[in-house]
């Protein structure tokens, strides 16, 4: 257990991938479409899942200030 200050970050206690997902809303697996996210020099940073072209351009931003591409 890391120890800042007051502040104390059990590892355990940190939320895994899968239970955010359903704490923001649960899946649907039927309408996730695909969403790459670029820096600002058009390099990809990666893939993230995304509803619509607005959620991938707010799940890009959210994640690192990128630019979405929503391609599904």
């Amino acid at each position: 257990m890391k120890k800042l200050n007051r502040l104390q970050i059990k590892p355990e206690r940190i939320m895994k991938n899968d239970e955010l997902i359903t704490l923001k809303g649960g899946y649907d697996w039927e309408h996730i479409g695909c969403c790459i996210c670029y820096d600002h020099d058009m390099n990809p940073m990666g893939g993230i899942a995304s509803f619509d072209r607005d959620d991938c351009s707010m799940n890009c931003y959210d994640a690192g200030g990128w630019l979405g591409w929503y391609l599904c």
